[in-house]
């Protein structure tokens, strides 16, 4: 199966899994529920043995008693899990996954339908080779990609979201050196005051060591009063173009634009020279170093996604190595231990995503609005209201 096959339609491939686990389940309960009433009808109606009466110890059923109590509730479930089965089967649109499959086609779709999204997203995913959604090696040259998103800003100038993709490719690695200078003068004069912006800025005047407008640029992260990614814009586009390709199922068409918007944000980007430049730089200069670890809390606390998180933790704990800062490392660090601990799901949340269509639809819009990070946390709160409720049975809805 081909890659980009396999990354749209895995969530799918989960569910087939877990008919597979819910059949053995099941089975295991019937056969282990016959064997224990089977036994202990066996123990009861066995013939008394006369020993001295004195050295005997009452019999002690409880712990016998518990575990068949337990396997008569957990076949009181059996047809619950059959209900599960059923509609995980019938959740399965085989036309739908076709659409999928056919990825010329989607392809095309973007590229002839003239709706804004839809040649938006042409423009983003194009040099993405049809076998690979993830696999650098087998993309077209970036260039290409590079000079479609430029004639796209040409035709909505004054466009800050187009501007953002827009630079946001000149800083990507295999597209260093081919932007023109128009093109980040423009997206600033459309959105001055966006920190996210001037942080990718940084990261290409760090690429040519222009260190006076690297240093101005930082200071325009720090200072801008907003700080958007355009995640949720980047999901509405494909989303949009998706649906007028004709990927009509919701859960299935919000699952691939996911994948695409994350795919921009995972792009290689040159982030070794701006933390280079920071490394170097705050050993002689304090004012270069507050610059540095104030991009770095304006990472932690605008990211959306633990990676974007982990870079701006990372950041400033190579900052505060140079400055033999250990005990602002170690808080760092604690604070990084905690947002991994509530970026965990609940431990059957990922498995009633799986059979129930309105949590899953919950996942997404929160993942689309709020992000990753948020969104598990919201997860996490949901799954706890609807298990605490005795009736909830996620098989039925």
């Amino acid at each position: 199966m081909k890659k980009s096959q396999f990354n749209i339609i895995s969530g799918r491939l989960i569910r087939i899994l877990l008919i597979i686990i819910l059949l053995v389940g099941t089975l295991f309960s019937v056969v282990t529920l016959w064997f224990l009433s089977d036994e202990k009808s066996k123990v009861r109606n066995a013939e008394p043995v006369h020993h001295n009466t004195a050295s005997v110890q009452p019999m002690n059923n409880k712990p016998f008693d518990k575990v068949v109590e337990r396997e008569i509730k957990s076949g009181q479930n059996i047809q619950q899990r059959f209900d599960c089965i059923g509609k995980i089967l019938n959740d399965v649109d085989s036309e739908q996954l076709e659409k999928f499959k056919k990825w010329e086609s989607i392809e095309e779709s973007f590229q002839y339908n003239e709706a804004f999204s839809s040649q938006l997203a042409y423009a983003l995913v194009s040099s993405i080779n049809r076998d690979s959604l993830t696999d650098e090696r087998s993309a077209k040259p970036a260039k290409n990609q590079l000079a479609l998103l430029e004639a796209f800003s040409r035709k909505h100038q004054g466009n800050s979201l187009v501007d953002y993709f827009l630079v946001s490719k000149c800083v990507e690695k295999e597209v260093l050196g081919h932007c023109d200078e128009s093109i980040v003068s423009n997206a600033v004069v459309n959105d001055p005051n966006n920190g996210a912006l001037w942080f990718q800025i940084a990261m290409l005047e760090a690429s040519k060591n222009n260190i006076e407008e690297v240093i101005s640029a930082l200071e325009q992260v720090v200072a801008a009063p907003n700080f958007n990614m355009y995640w949720s814009e980047s999901v509405d586009i494909f989303d949009d173009a998706l649906e007028s390709a004709g990927v009509d199922d919701y859960i299935q068409r919000m699952n691939a634009a996911v994948k695409f918007a994350g795919k921009l944000i995972t792009k290689s980007k040159s982030t070794a020279d701006l933390s280079k430049f920071c490394l170097e730089q705050s050993e002689g200069r304090a004012d270069i170093a507050q610059l540095c670890l104030g991009l770095g809390d304006k990472l932690v606390v605008n990211a959306k996604f633990v990676i974007e998180k982990r870079s701006g933790y990372g950041l400033q704990k190579a900052v505060y190595r140079v400055l033999n800062d250990e005990r602002s490392i170690e808080m760092l660090e604690e604070q990084e231990k905690e947002v991994r601990q509530a970026s965990k799901p609940v431990n059957n949340a990922f498995q009633l995503l799986s059979i129930d269509a309105e949590l899953e639809r919950y996942w997404f819009e929160q993942l689309k609005f709020f992000g990753g990070i948020e969104a598990i946390k919201k997860l996490n709160e949901e799954v706890n209201r609807l298990t605490e409720n005795p009736d909830y049975n996620p098989c039925l809805k």
